[in-house]
């Protein structure tokens, strides 16, 4: 085969979309999360329903959208980012749990879903970054977003 018509088999695979089995188990666990999320709060008492609705308000449409997304714009990236904000904000609402590794784990994705917003914002409409701020602007924001968080965990600030 010839290098062109590898980059043309490439760019097939690549513009065909999600299989149906992903998107239904993506979906699923997307809908499963907020559930869990809900018992987790009821379990816990400092955790306000307001607080609550808010990170539901947002990682449920974040995911569902993104799914919607990727589906119908598989050489978009904009999709697959949209899906991982909405999980990452349900993987920090593990910080309301009281074994410590799950309680460590949300800690540490509660400034991500911030980043991966950001990213969301500049990458659109396409799920790519333009320009070297751009890509330095949001490593940038990964990079605070998880290193202050560890900082504050290994501080004792989270506990």
């Amino acid at each position: 085969m010839t290098a062109s018509a590898l980059a043309a088999t490439a760019q097939l695979r690549i513009a065909r979309g999600p299989p149906r089995t992903f998107v239904v188990a993506i979906a699923a666990a997307g809908l499963i999360a907020p559930i869990y999320s809900v018992t987790l709060a009821l379990r816990v008492s400092h955790v306000s329903e307001v607080q609550l609705g808010l990170l539901e308000w947002i990682s449920v449409p974040y995911i569902l959208v993104g799914l919607v997304a990727w589906f119908r714009r598989p050489e978009s990236r904009l999709g697959i980012l949209m899906i991982a904000g909405g999980f990452a904000m349900g993987l920090s609402t593990l910080q309301f749990e009281h074994q410590n590794h799950l309680f460590t784990l949300g800690a540490i994705f509660d400034i991500v879903p911030a980043a991966l917003f950001l990213h969301v914002f500049l990458a659109f409409p396409d799920g790519r970054l333009r320009s070297r701020f751009e890509r330095a602007l949001v490593g940038t924001a990964y990079a605070s977003a998880i290193g202050l968080q560890l900082a504050k965990l290994t501080l004792g600030a989270g506990s």
